[in-house]
């Protein structure tokens, strides 16, 4: 089901000798890897499934070489950021490990922002009285504690800080881009530093609520190949079919690439999913995609096909984001016997 990471062209890029044998990821590696797997990777706190914490731990364990760069673009309090570092420790291939991964986040969020009460629900932290700024930071370096000779951590906005190393990037994490311009931003910044052999973990692809994000990967889908999406949520996984420059991006992503001129590509996507869970969020993504772009009458109708076609039914969608979605965004009564767009 999923494509074979073949020899890509390496022509014109500085490391273009590196070869590595590092298999193909599959449900076959991670099933194992649970037996293995270090207890921190998958009890730490964060918004990854353990599906994710596993493709994290097998990136940094099974395919980086070490002659790049691993970028853990929005680590939140750790969950990524110590799924990839007891995966590096456990790398075989990687001699030196200092400073492999390099850490970017805000580390910040509104007073009364979703991640700031999040956190403080997590950490059991009472809201401060005034509108001060809440720094997670703390919580982040502590919870990666064991790992610090392994970070290079960067605080701020990524796209105030870029990337300066001078090594490639071996393996992409992009939890980042919350916005369309951010996902843009890093395709013309990061993308051309990957090494011909690496690999894009986007983590909140399999997800309703970040439908730019699928949209820039089909409008570059030439220059990448999905290879792998975990079994249930959220992370897919890309490899370059070839060296990408600034230019090849500037050529396919336009600056109003995330409109409703570019509807189609969420339909291409939502027919190459691979999954079950995938092609489930890949609709679910659809309708808030229209919701959000002012077409309610289209919203409704796809939420409706995906409510029909996956057989849903209320106790399921209490249990997920598709509540939100149906009855917040789209105020459609899910319960009811009778349901109509």
């Amino acid at each position: 089901m999923f494509a074979r990471l073949l020899g890509l062209s390496e022509a014109g890029h500085p490391f273009n000798s590196v070869t590595s044998t590092a298999p193909v990821v599959t449900d076959m590696d991670l099933d194992l890897l649970v037996d293995e797997v270090p207890a921190p990777v998958m009890n730490s706190r964060g918004q990854t499934t353990k599906d994710d914490r596993l493709l994290y731990y097998w990136a940094a364990k099974s395919f980086f070489t070490g002659v790049g760069t691993i970028v853990d673009g929005g680590a939140l309090v750790g969950s990524t950021t110590t799924a990839l570092s007891e995966g590096l420790l456990a790398n075989t291939m990687v001699s030196d490990p200092a400073q492999a991964i390099l850490v970017y986040d805000l580390f910040t969020d509104s007073h009364d922002g979703y991640s700031a009460n999040l956190l403080r629900g997590w950490f059991g932290e009472t809201k401060a009285d005034d509108t001060t700024e809440y720094d997670f930071e703390g919580h982040f370096r502590s919870a990666t504690a064991p790992y610090q000779h392994l970070l290079r951590i960067h605080k701020g906005d990524i796209t105030a800080i870029g990337y300066t190393d001078k090594r490639p990037i071996e393996v992409l994490s992009i939890d980042v881009a919350k916005s369309a311009d951010i996902m843009r931003y890093m395709a013309l910044e990061f993308f051309p530093r990957l090494a011909p052999r690496s690999l894009v973990l986007h983590q909140d692809y399999i997800f309703t609520y970040q439908p730019w994000l699928t949209i820039a990967m089909e409008k570059l889908e030439d220059l990448f190949e999905l290879v792998y999406e975990v079994p249930t949520q959220c992370t897919a996984t890309f490899m370059p079919r070839k060296p990408i420059s600034r230019a090849d991006v500037e050529l396919r992503l336009e600056s109003d690439y995330y409109s409703l001129k570019n509807a189609s590509c969420l339909y291409r996507a939502l027919e190459r999913a691979g999954t079950p869970s995938s092609k489930l969020y890949a609709m679910a993504s659809i309708s808030y995609f229209y919701h959000v772009m002012g077409r309610p009458a289209a919203a409704k109708r796809v939420a409706m096909r995906m409510y029909e076609q996956f057989r849903l039914n209320p106790e399921l969608i209490d249990r997920t984001e598709l509540k939100h979605l149906l009855q917040n965004e789209l105020a459609i009564d899910y319960k009811s016997a009778q349901i109509a767009w």
